[in-house]
């Protein structure tokens, strides 16, 4: 079964890396295979890339991603917003919040670790992940009560992420396996 989890959120990654992004064009790229066939993008030119290759693209100066990376300060607003909800409630982040956490963390991360930081960066590397590792705890204590509870996806499908929404379902399959194997025949509300 955890092979099973691991395998779905690589799957959750794939889709992300896959999905369109809105770039600026830099400096010509020529035919370029997209989703829709080949594509001509010109210098000053806005277009949608799948983010793995809007990624590549920029690191060597032919594109600007143009959506804004997930910020220290967005991700301590989230924070505090997730906090402050009840039980089963939850805010919506962005759709690639957790691919664009870890990216975040791990570009801070590899600053301290080459020793390229001040104190003050050494800090909110800290809080970042601090921070990142508040929000899934309070989504997944949530996550996991409304299963337990046997609560319907569909109910707050809407302000879950692809990665929670595989842990929701994992995690409510396994409850009423459970719950099948130790009661037999006894229904569970």
């Amino acid at each position: 079964m955890w092979g099973m989890i691991k395998g779905n959120i690589v799957l959750a990654n794939i889709y992300h890396l896959l999905s369109p992004v809105r770039v600026a064009v830099l400096r010509d790229l020529g035919r370029i295979r997209t989703e829709g066939g080949w594509e001509t993008f010109n210098r000053g030119e806005e277009a949608f890339l799948p983010l793995w290759l809007a990624k590549s693209l920029e690191k060597k100066g032919f594109v600007e991603v143009r959506e804004t990376p997930l910020s220290e300060v967005e991700l301590a607003k989230y924070l505090i917003v997730e906090r402050g909800l009840p039980r089963g409630k939850f805010q919506s982040l962005r759709e690639r919040f957790y691919l664009e956490a870890r990216d975040l963390y791990k570009k801070l991360k590899s600053r301290v670790s080459e020793g390229r930081v001040n104190a003050k960066e050494l800090l909110a590397t800290i809080k970042v992940e601090a921070d990142l590792k508040d929000i899934i705890s309070i989504r997944m204590n949530k996550i996991i009560q409304v299963a337990l509870l046997g609560g319907k996806l569909e109910e707050f499908e809407e302000q879950l992420l692809l990665e929670e929404k595989i842990l929701f379902n994992h995690t409510k399959n396994l409850v009423s396996t459970w719950f099948k194997e130790v009661l037999g025949d006894v229904q569970r509300e």
